[in-house]
């Protein structure tokens, strides 16, 4: 199940998360009974002008489902073992988020008396009024200091970092690239598709007893972990006399490369 969420959603450690949610709840408390109300000003008050204008209010929308991806994706990359994994994740939670704002905006409104309780009442449902609430809740995402952006960076270790996986699998796929093209490695480069192998197959091997992974990515790792191990058995029994006696891979070594290339 929570392979499944992870497809869609970034999810962090049990306690951040409820920690961040404690925390969040206070704020939307204060945010609705009146604290921060400067600071929502500032952020929405510009805008005001736009919320008669479907499509300036789609446009305003986009921009800031735009930027709350990139927001999201830059402060979870480095948790994902690859780009495609952080990037679903990073829309899922884009829209999630942005409905949660959503939805404090129009508890805002409400108890300002500027917005009332239609959702039994279709009739008086307003496409406008709907996408001013996304508008403003990406706003305050982005923009305030009740953004959940923040909420995310209360504890400064939130998950295993594949960022030296990732330095060490780039180095392993210049080489392999190399290779594959039909060329041969000079000993430096030898020498270094070796350490790479070496320092991807441990950190692998870590990653399992290394706290809160998240689980996608940590289902790539495992898959990779065979692999890996084939193809530095077969690719030392081959250099083992010189790196020069390298002449190509076997259709099972080159299998075992795709896989590694694509990490997942």
């Amino acid at each position: 199940m929570r392979k499944l969420l992870n497809t869609f959603f970034y999810l962090p450690p049990p306690e951040v998360f409820v920690w961040n949610t404690v925390v969040f709840a206070v704020i939307l408390i204060l945010v609705v009974y009146g604290s921060f109300s400067d600071n929502i000003d500032k952020v929405t008050g510009p805008f005001a002008k736009t919320d008669s204008s479907l499509r300036t209010t789609i446009f305003i929308l986009a921009v800031g489902l735009v930027g709350a991806v990139a927001s999201i994706y830059g402060r979870t990359r480095k948790y994902f073992i690859c780009r495609l994994q952080c990037l679903r994740a990073a829309l899922g939670t884009t829209l999630v988020v942005t409905l949660l704002y959503g939805f404090i905006w129009s508890l805002i409104q409400l108890a300002k008396g500027t917005q009332q309780l239609v959702l039994l009442h279709p009739h008086f449902w307003s496409l406008q009024v709907t996408l001013n609430n996304l508008k403003y809740g990406s706003l305050l995402f982005l923009l305030s200091a009740v953004s959940l952006v923040g909420s995310f960076a209360i504890v400064t270790e939130s998950g295993y970092d594949f960022s030296s996986f990732l330095n060490q699998w780039r180095i392993w796929k210049a080489a392999v690239k190399k290779l594959e093209n039909g060329t041969r490695l000079t000993l430096d480069e030898h020498t270094l598709l070796l350490n790479s192998t070496t320092a991807m197959s441990e950190a692998l091997e870590s990653i399992a007893s290394s706290g809160h992974v998240q689980p996608l990515s940590l289902a790539s790792a495992q898959e990779l972990r065979s692999p890996l191990k084939e193809f530095d058995s077969w690719y030392r029994q081959i250099t083992s006399a010189t790196h020069g006696n390298f002449i190509g891979f076997d259709d099972s070594t080159r299998n075992n490369a795709l896989r590694i290339l694509r990490l997942c």
